[in-house]
């Protein structure tokens, strides 16, 4: 028995790509139509079928393994009686990975032991039934003389068999052999074979008839033959060999009479041991009965030396529709002849006339049972273990199945395009059974639909592709899957194709294939891709386009600019390899950001801020205006990162100082030039002493000019008249340049007589 071959992948493409398994337990079938006549339905995916109320199955069917097992001589046995009742399962058959075509032929290989020469009685035959099923639904019905009629053949071997049999409409996985009716025979042992399938134009009756040009016929009697004046018990002897074969030649005998006559028909060609040998009859009372054939005997001679004889019993019978019609009888030869003779005699209480229609053989070249016009191997083999169809003498379980994979992709592509994958099997010469194809999509692919070619089945969940036996049909070369998937992604996703499983050794190299689309790596100007071969191989080259690229001979490069970049290697064995698809690489313009405004803040004051050089803007501060106002209270940095059209980004960065106020520590002091009485000329003076500027001296300007004047040093002003009013100066830093103005108010006029003093006055009286 054969067991399924898990197939490496070999001589597939390296590539850089990272495949994601799927998974599945849904259950499946696929076509087998192989063409093959006589085609038996066993194997190890084959079943007893055990339908509820199937009588036969459960209790009168023993060893029905032996319909399944793959040994076409081996046999159930069915024992059938008056107690059968109709409707119930004699045996059933069910692939349960596979169906057959419409328009086939199904049925059995049956034999009754206990029937007139080994063959099936009419009392049995006409109560049988064929049924097919498709997932266990009925699909149709034939009986003998039905409106779907059961259609009879013979296979001549040592135990003598018929074929029950009819062309179906519909698919299906199952036929059943069961009862019309009520059994009303005898007891009868029923063997069950063997389930079959084939097309339609399969031979059923591989019978050849000896007549026509080349074929001659003597005849010959002897005995006493009285009826009641001598007479000839051989009639129309000519009739058996011309070429209308419904004419026959009579051979009489006569009751109480020993007489015997033979026709003896001889052939222009020897015919080797191992076919069949015989005559077609019938009586003409109607009945063949036991008596009849037992004094009934067929011989082969070559020349004129006798072979073989075989009388009564011993012959093998077919195409037994009723007890009337014409029959062949003969027996399987075992030595080489040229000539078959048939002899009747008379016996005591028998008196009958034989139609001879015509002489015959069976072609069987290889002495195996199987006529060559049902025969698809030229050896004797009765064995078909795996179920394929091919018998085992002849089966060598090799295939030559290879697997290929294209795809519609333009290359580049873009994201959200859908792209087709054609995934081929392809039969270069030889069959394939239990064929499965695991297909797999690597990240940024999104599976969209597909079309299975029918007989076949993909699960878009688990990615597989279950042939199983569809190309096993001679007509069927090629095989071929559709998948459509999305692109969801940029650089390089590949669909693989690989041959997990065969029933066969596989001689093809190509059991996997990949097809990829690539969509650009977008990068900016400074940006760089690593790109990266698989290690282990060997004169690693790169190329943007076809042209190598200098001193890139690492299985690393960085690529920086736009480009199409893919690498030869070599195998540790010398192949050549290489990545599957190329890497597009576009380098964009990257935009010039600047920041313009007012870098100097005195004291509390603010500053406006204007990026510009691209379309967006996003600063430090969390806004993304062009512009921005700003006002730290301690020297900081800005930042804005400026994004152009192409999405690249660049980044400017400026610093605020924040200048501290300066504080001025004025202080004003007034004199009245010893005239208190006289405030005319009265005049002030004013000190500073400031601190906080950002360096160490500062000039003043205004109504007063001085230069690199230091902090922490009084300055005293000159006089002015406070007559004179307000002054107005400014502190301005020398590092900063930030600037204090100051109003400097004259004090109140400081010339003013004391409070008056009041002296005494000298008093006298005088009198007059």
């Amino acid at each position: 028995m054969k067991k399924a071959l898990i197939q490496r992948l070999r001589g597939a493409a390296m590539m850089v790509c990272l495949l994601v398994p799927f998974f599945s337990t849904a259950q499946i079938r696929t076509i087998e139509n192989n063409r093959v006549c006589n085609d038996p339905i066993v194997g190890p995916n084959t079943q007893i079928s055990n339908p509820p109320g199937g009588l036969l199955s459960i209790s009168l069917l023993t060893n029905p393994q032996n319909i399944t097992n793959g040994n076409i001589n081996d046999f159930a046995t069915a024992t059938l009686n008056t107690s059968v009742l109709g409707n119930a399962t004699i045996a059933g058959v069910r692939d349960t990975t596979q169906y057959y075509p419409g328009g086939n032929r199904v049925g059995f290989v049956i034999g009754e032991s206990t029937g007139l020469l080994g063959l099936v009685s009419a009392g049995i035959l006409n109560n049988l039934r064929l049924e097919t099923y498709r997932n266990g639904i009925l699909q149709e019905s034939a009986t003998v003389g039905g409106a779907t009629p059961i259609q009879l053949g013979a296979l001549s071997s040592a135990t003598p068999r018929q074929i029950v049999s009819f062309i179906t409409t519909s698919d299906f996985d199952e036929v059943r052999l069961v009862t019309v009716g009520a059994i009303t025979a005898g007891l009868s042992t029923l063997r069950i074979y063997y389930a079959f399938e084939e097309p339609s134009t399969c031979i059923l009756d591989c019978t050849d008839a000896l007549a026509g040009t080349g074929f001659t016929q003597s005849s010959s009697s002897s005995g006493i033959c009285l009826n009641p004046l001598p007479t000839n018990p051989v009639g129309n002897a000519g009739n058996t060999v011309d070429s209308d074969t419904t004419n026959f030649a009579t051979i009489s005998t006569f009751l109480g009479i020993t007489c015997s006559g033979s026709i003896r028909v001889a052939s222009p060609v020897v015919y080797p041991g191992g076919y069949e040998a015989g005559f077609v009859i019938a009586n003409s009372s109607g009945l063949l009965s036991a008596n009849v054939l037992s004094n009934i005997s067929i011989s082969t001679f070559l020349g004129n030396i006798a072979r073989e004889t075989f009388t009564g019993s011993n012959l093998i019978a077919a195409n037994l529709l009723n007890s009337t019609g014409p029959k062949k009888i003969g027996f399987k030869t075992t030595q080489s002849f040229d000539r078959i003779e048939i002899s009747v005699s008379s016996a005591v209480g028998v008196a009958t006339t034989t139609n001879i229609y015509y002489a015959y053989v069976v072609p069987d070249s290889d002495a195996d049972g199987i006529p060559d016009c049902r025969d698809t191997c030229p050896f004797a083999s009765a064995s078909d273990t795996d179920g394929d169809g091919i018998f085992d003498a002849c089966d060598s379980n090799t295939a030559s199945i290879s697997v290929s994979k294209t795809s519609n992709a333009s290359q580049p592509a873009a994201i959200n395009d859908q792209v087709t994958f054609s995934i081929t099997a392809k039969k270069d010469s030889l069959t394939a059974t239990g064929l499965v194809i695991q297909d797999t999509f690597t990240a940024g692919l999104t599976y969209v639909s597909h079309v299975a070619p029918v007989g076949t089945d993909f699960n878009p969940t688990t990615g597989i592709w279950t042939v199983g036996s569809a190309l096993s049909d001679p007509t069927v070369n090629e095989l071929v899957l559709t998948i459509v998937a999305q692109v969801d992604s940029v650089g390089i996703s590949a669909n693989v194709a690989t041959i997990t499983a065969i029933n066969e050794f596989n001689f093809s190299a190509d059991t996997a294939s990949s097809a990829c689309v690539t969509v650009p790596y977008e990068i900016c100007e400074g940006q760089g891709i690593q790109l990266s071969a698989p290690s282990g191989l060997s004169s690693y080259q790169w190329f943007n386009g076809a042209n190598p690229i200098p001193g890139a001979t690492e299985s690393t490069y960085l690529a920086t600019e736009t480009g199409v970049y893919q690498f030869n290697a070599s195998t540790s064995s010398g192949c050549a390899s290489g990545n599957c698809c190329p890497v597009y690489v576009n380098v964009k313009p990257k935009p010039v950001a600047t920041i313009t405004g007012d870098t100097l803040i005195c004291g509390t004051g603010s500053t406006t801020l204007t990026a510009s050089g691209g379309q967006s803007y996003l600063w430090s501060t969390g806004e993304t205006t062009a512009s921005i106002t700003v006002a730290p209270t301690f020297s900081s940095a800005y930042s804005v990162i400026v994004t152009n059209a192409s999405g690249c980004s660049d980044t400017a960065m400026v610093n605020i100082t924040v200048s501290p106020t300066i504080q001025a520590n004025l202080m004003t002091v007034c004199s009245d030039n010893n005239t208190p009485g006289d405030s005319s000329d009265d005049t002030f003076t004013f000190m500073l002493n400031p601190v906080g500027g950002s360096g160490t001296t500062y000039s003043i300007s205004g109504a007063v000019t001085a230069t690199g004047l230091s902090y922490g040093v009084q300055y005293t002003s000159s006089s002015f008249l406070i007559s004179g009013g307000a002054l107005t100066i400014t502190l301005t830093d020398d590092i900063s340049g930030c600037t204090r103005t100051l109003v400097i108010t004259p004090p109140t006029t400081c010339s003013a007589c004391p409070t008056k003093v009041c002296v005494p006055i000298g008093v006298q009286i005088i009198t007059r």
